[in-house]
């Protein structure tokens, strides 16, 4: 069961400043203007893939590095001459692919995080609301983004302690509010 997402105004790039008075304003995207919501999470991850991939493109030198070596050593006559020339060829095409794979895996890592770090910021903020004493209205997640399941978990988990902190904070504004007013009769 997923949920909508919906603006928020603590959420970053959503949620429009005025629209509460009713003032028309050009509506704005619903986009997360930075990459890295957290970055020590996503790099880290980042990092796993690329050593991976590293680890795939080594083998795959080594693996056509040993089958064009074997080829040039059947080869009776030139195997010198080839074994000499296909080493360099071979790094060559190693270097160029990993290259190309470090901001390629640089792009895909920070895509591939970035739709579960920014909801993992938001539950962390709203969690954080909440354990304050704050009653912040149902935590939303932007449309596209992960964990939209945890996220109406962590709503139904909090229900009843952001009903309680509403109460008494609506009990705390009455009874200032009726502080108040003695003064004023007092003085009459």
């Amino acid at each position: 069961m997923t949920t909508q997402s919906s603006p928020s105004p603590d959420s970053n790039g959503a949620g429009a400043p005025g629209a509460a008075n009713g003032a028309a304003q050009k509506p704005r995207r619903n986009r997360r203007r930075r990459k890295l919501i957290l970055p020590g999470i996503q790099l880290k991850l980042i990092a796993h893939f690329f050593v991976v991939a590293v680890m795939c493109l080594l083998l795959q030198f080594l693996l056509i590095n040993r089958a064009l070596t074997t080829a040039a050593a059947n080869a009776p006559g030139i195997a010198d001459y080839m074994i000499e020339r296909l080493a360099p060829e071979v790094l060559s095409v190693f270097f160029v692919s990993f290259s190309v794979l470090l901001p390629l895996m640089l792009a895909v890592g920070i895509s591939a995080t970035f739709r579960i770090s920014g909801p993992i910021y938001r539950l962390t903020q709203y969690l954080t609301q909440v354990v304050n004493g704050e009653a912040p209205p149902d935590c939303r997640l932007r449309e596209g983004d992960h964990l939209h399941d945890l996220c109406e978990l962590v709503n139904r988990a909090t229900k009843m302690q952001r009903e309680a902190s509403a109460s008494a904070a609506a009990a705390a504004q009455g009874t200032a509010a009726a502080d108040d007013e003695e003064p004023e009769r007092d003085a009459a």
